[in-house]
């Protein structure tokens, strides 16, 4: 039997991902590529959020330029784009963005060289952005490269796994995009990453990430956004 609501979800991810490329001059100032869809959640006081990053999937083995991951408040509801100006630079990994500031509407990391890249769509859960990485081996005839995940705090950016920082090493290979399971009697969760190759001689691509994993709040899912700057 034919699922209508199965076909109507990718349909509006598809909508909101070209919203996002269309309205915003940061990503034609940088000459960026999009590929993963942007993921949106609200805050507590009911502001729009907006999570996306760049990489190419095309070309998932290039070594030049630098991607970046944004966080962009989207209370702009002129038909002004935000630019790169627009956003706090905390690429530092001492730097935090404060989520009252008037300057700036969010936040972005400008990631690693070498090819780092974004090729997964973020996961917002917990009040966390998950998302993985994938930098391309230096070596010659090395197809694994590294994967990496990050967990950040969705307003401030700050690093949220055990000891801190935001990324950590995961395993070689393409990663894939996190997935949560959560406890339905304890409240917990995990986040599961796989990757494109076993990892370091276990045999196995799926990885539990070294997140603590503490369930301060329940994510709002948004099923729909749209950009107003866009007609």
């Amino acid at each position: 039997m034919f699922n209508k609501k199965n076909f109507i979800i990718p349909v509006i991810i598809i909508s909101m991902f070209i919203s996002v490329c269309t309205s915003m001059n940061v990503f034609a100032a940088i000459n960026l590529a999009i590929y993963a869809s942007a993921a949106p959640t609200t805050d507590a006081n009911g502001n729009v959020w907006v999570f996306f990053g760049t990489g190419d999937k095309t070309d998932p083995s290039a070594t030049t330029g630098q991607e970046r991951v944004y966080a962009i408040k989207d209370t702009n509801s002129g038909t002004s784009p935000y630019t790169p100006a627009s956003l706090m630079d905390i690429s530092s990994t001492s730097a935090v963005y404060d989520p009252n500031s008037t300057t700036y509407h969010g936040w972005y990391i400008t990631l690693g060289g070498a090819g780092e890249k974004m090729l997964a769509a973020p996961v917002i859960y917990d009040q966390k952005v998950y998302f993985t990485t994938y930098t391309p081996s230096s070596v010659a005839c090395d197809q694994n490269g590294i994967a990496k995940l990050y967990v950040v705090n969705y307003l401030t950016g700050a690093g949220q796994l055990t000891s801190g920082a935001r990324s950590e090493v995961i395993g070689v290979g393409i990663p894939s995009g996190v997935v949560i399971s959560t406890n339905p009697y304890t409240g917990g969760y995990n986040a599961y990453v796989s990757t494109s190759a076993a990892n370091f001689g276990t045999g196995s691509n799926t990885i539990v990430p070294n997140d603590p994993s503490k369930h301060s709040d329940k994510s709002k899912y948004m099923i729909y956004w749209k950009d107003t700057r866009v007609q």
